[in-house]
């Protein structure tokens, strides 16, 4: 097997082709591999938004949106009701427990309801504004991430963190 350094300087597989098959029809012409935005970040995003969507849906009905496109990297963005102070951290925790958000989680950004996950200048304008690093981050240190992780280290094991961008409330009870 022929290794080459790519991808934050790891070494991963090459391949070597010796022939190539066709259809007439493809289904896939061909996706593009690299900087996002690529057809492969838009098609795979899908399966990526969607389960997890599913997932947060049914025990969280709170959860009103997620964007999780690889076009974003390793971030899974979600709107949410708040249901009592301090919500937001634990639906960033339950995303990160998926299985879609177990290895393609990294970063977890929680809005509030009325944000759409898929505009990020929405995105980072909560961030900006309802963000405070004292209170509202949460790092988990040395979880498995996919080994496509270029900032890894060893491949496949990176800090995540949970990014609380939700209208601070009281953790008393309740809105």
């Amino acid at each position: 097997m022929i290794w080459e350094i790519i991808s934050g300087g790891r070494k991963l597989p090459v391949m070597r082709i010796d022939k190539v098959s066709y259809r007439t029809n493809p289904i896939f012409e061909h996706l593009y591999i690299g900087m996002p935005w690529t057809e492969l970040d838009y098609v795979a995003g899908l399966t990526t938004c969607i389960p997890i969507y599913k997932q947060m849906k049914a025990e969280f009905p709170e959860v009103q949106a997620v964007n999780a496109m690889y076009s974003n990297g390793l971030i899974i963005i979600i709107s949410t009701k708040r249901r009592y102070g301090g919500f937001a951290k634990d639906i960033g925790l339950r995303a990160l427990t998926t299985p879609h958000g177990l290895g393609m989680g990294k970063i977890v950004i929680v809005v509030d309801e009325g944000l759409d996950p898929s505009d990020l200048q929405q995105v980072m304008w909560a961030v900006s504004t309802k963000f405070n690093p004292a209170g509202d981050l949460v790092q988990i240190p040395n979880p498995y991430v996919r080994d496509l992780d270029p900032a890894s280290q060893p491949a496949g094991i990176t800090d995540k963190i949970i990014i609380d961008a939700t209208t601070p409330v009281s953790p008393a009870g309740p809105l």
